[in-house]
């Protein structure tokens, strides 16, 4: 990593680009290394639509040409963040009590292989940032208590606030297209949740590509624009199925590996829907044929070409589970079996396929295990 880097650091939803600051040897005593205060703002929750829309009135000409959103609110990003903590049209339902501007301690050193960095700064908790659900026994069972700040219980005061402060770093090496008007974004901003005119669950769920028809969500999150059939299209109007499926293979071109999109697949079914502190399990699989991936097959025809492609060959079967609560991630681990399928003809395929039924089309691979499909191996 070139220590010329930008670096741009967001905590508790707030963002601000600097210079790596460098000194000349390693954190053997921080108080000896210098320091600076930088101030961080809270930018609200707007989705990547509104920022491109003329609502967005002093910068959706300059946002359009990659511009960083420092180049028009320099002069005007706090009394912004006021309005947007008190309830704004961008944020209708803020959370009480959010800062809208935090005082970062930051001071950074570095060594012949390391950058290393020390933050600090007053926390609204009264206790150590460290503490993230407690679990209490209510005479009957244990069972979680206390929340994030969003979660309807917290809101409604039944239950206290317990998640930690946070603080994320992201790093710009000059090659992330847009990074100077997005990294900011990506970093604060979760989707269409908590916005003006958010999609509800029953709208996403009935969308074919998105909802219980295809990916199985319920609300709108992170996304890649290019999955859009428009450069400022809405929530709703994606690109078909395959399409979408094109990206994902011109994505892993670009050296993601089948572990990384697994997991990445798991995470987003786990933290979906905001269950309170309750564990949520999501998991996801993806199998690896000699570097072809294979998706869940659309069709019985298409089920049949699978199995004709994994006939007497052994693939991976990259299987990746994710626990979180609160719409943070607990826990996450891949597994990579390997799995030798038989030969298989033309004849066996199709009588396996009268045997199994549509079920085949909800697995990657077009078997169970658990069922008729071991009789592929």
């Amino acid at each position: 990593m070139k220590l010329s880097t930008l670096l741009s650091i967001g905590t508790a939803g707030a963002i601000l680009i600097l210079p790596a600051l460098l000194v000349a040897a390693p954190p053997s005593d921080w108080a000896k290394i210098p320091g600076k205060t930088v101030t961080l703002i809270y930018p609200g929750q707007s989705t990547y639509q509104w920022a491109r829309t003329k609502a967005h009135t002093k910068s959706v000409r300059l946002i359009k040409k990659g511009r960083a959103c420092i180049t028009c609110h320099e002069d005007d990003w706090e009394s912004l963040s006021k309005k947007t903590v008190a309830g704004s049209a961008l944020e209708p339902g803020p959370i009480a009590g959010k800062n809208p501007l935090i005082k970062l301690g930051v001071q950074a050193a570095h060594d012949a292989d390391y950058l290393y960095f020390r933050f600090h700064w007053k926390t609204n908790a009264a206790r150590e940032g460290r503490m993230h659900n407690y679990v209490r026994y209510d005479g009957n069972s244990w069972k979680f208590y206390g929340s994030h700040r969003a979660s309807s219980k917290v809101r409604s005061g039944k239950q206290p606030p317990l998640y930690e402060d946070r603080l994320a770093i992201m790093l710009d090496d000059g090659k992330v297209k847009d990074f100077a008007a997005q990294g900011c974004w990506v970093t604060c901003h979760n989707g269409m949740r908590d916005t003006k005119g958010m999609a509800t669950k029953a709208q996403v769920q009935a969308h074919p590509v998105l909802g219980k028809g295809g990916l199985k969500k319920s609300d709108i999150r992170k996304y890649l624009p290019s999955t859009r059939s428009g450069s400022n299209a809405p929530w709703d109007k994606t690109k078909s199925k395959e399409n979408i499926a094109a990206i994902k293979a011109a994505g892993r071109r670009t050296g993601a590996t089948a572990e990384d999109v697994a997991m990445t697949l798991a995470e987003a079914k786990a933290t979906a829907d905001d269950h309170g502190t309750a564990l949520v399990i999501g998991a996801d699989q993806l199998l690896d044929c000699d570097g072809r991936w294979f998706d869940k097959p659309a069709s019985m025809n298409q089920a049949a070409d699978h199995l004709r492609a994994l006939s007497g060959r052994t693939h991976r079967l990259v299987s990746a589970v994710c626990v979180a609560s609160g719409g943070s991630v607990a826990w996450r681990h891949v597994e990579v079996p390997l799995m030798t399928v038989r030969r298989l003809d033309d004849d066996f395929i199709a009588a396996y396929l009268d045997r199994a039924g549509p079920s085949v089309l909800e697995s990657v691979g077009a078997y169970r295990l658990e069922g008729i499909g071991a009789r592929l191996f």
